[in-house]
């Protein structure tokens, strides 16, 4: 949706010009665009799971997300972990109640595979993680087939991408628990916040999710690479805002299914570069938890 209405806000109406690059949790996308020549040409889009990435030390990681120029984002996500219904869990007890365990797709060992290891360290959750495939649609591609039971995601992505599995009754997946900050997401009415599970967390365990959930009040994220020219940032900071005010691009935001809760790029600075702090514990925590899946 982007690419069809940034350029005309841009000097000299540039077409953009779409390149997926998935895989590793954004990590593969996120190392092209922080290489990428600085000369307003290569403008990067990704979920802030990036952030997490670098934090816990993932594999693979070559950027440093407090030097990338940013331009925007779009959306405050939440993350959800949702399961095949036709597996009949309806709680958190009924995961942790399990005789057996429930097996959770995901592309590697950052990002989104903490919410659910944070699950299983703090709730006695009993899910196995499945992890190495290629992106969120081979993830998807996975839960139909029923080659893993669920997955811990941004919601958002889910019935944007997967129409068909929410025509069905009932339908093909159901959302348990919702990781949020500030209250539930209207999308997930009804669905356990983690703030209702607070008092089964340990104190660090609890700091380890709130510095998971903290990068997600800013997201799909766009920006420009290191070395950005100020002049260049800012004409796309002008650009970015003037799109997501339009009532073009609302509308077609809608269209999309996509929900819009636009910040502008000083403000995504602001939480990413500035305000996010996470103590060497928690760091220490997740990289612990992420290592024992």
């Amino acid at each position: 949706v982007v690419s069809r209405f940034l350029g005309q806000y841009l000097p000299g109406t540039p077409r953009l010009v779409v390149q997926n690059r998935p895989g590793a949790g954004g990590v593969i996308g996120s190392n092209y665009a922080y290489a990428a020549k600085p000369d307003g040409l290569t403008l990067a889009e990704f979920p802030t799971d990036v952030v997490l990435n670098q934090i816990v030390g993932a594999a693979g990681v070559e950027y440093d997300f407090q030097k990338f120029r940013y331009i925007g984002a779009l959306e405050k996500a939440t993350k959800a972990c949702y399961f095949r219904s036709d597996k009949n869990i309806n709680s958190i007890d009924d995961l942790v109640n399990r005789s057996d365990n429930i097996f959770v797709g995901g592309s590697g060992g950052g990002g989104d595979t903490i919410f659910s290891a944070l699950m299983v360290e703090e709730l006695g959750a009993k899910i196995s993680h499945v992890l190495g495939y290629q992106g969120t649609a081979d993830t998807h591609i996975a839960i139909e087939a029923g080659e893993v039971d669920g997955r811990c995601t941004t919601w958002s992505t889910v019935p944007a991408s997967n129409p068909a599995w929410f025509e069905t009754d009932p339908p093909l997946v159901k959302p348990i628990i919702q990781f949020t900050i500030g209250g539930p997401d209207a999308a997930l009415p009804g669905v356990t916040t983690a703030e209702d599970l607070r008092d089964q967390f340990s104190e660090l365990g609890w700091q380890s999710l709130s510095a998971a959930m903290l990068p997600l009040q800013t997201y799909r994220t766009f920006a420009l690479p290191p070395g950005a020219d100020v002049a260049v940032v800012e004409a796309y900071r002008a650009a970015f805002e003037q799109m997501y005010s339009s009532d073009e691009f609302i509308q077609a935001m809608a269209q999309a299914n996509r929900p819009l809760q636009p910040q502008s790029g000083a403000e995504v600075e602001h939480l990413l570069v500035e305000e996010i702090q996470i103590t060497p514990e928690v760091v220490a925590n997740l990289i612990r938890l992420l290592a024992i899946q």
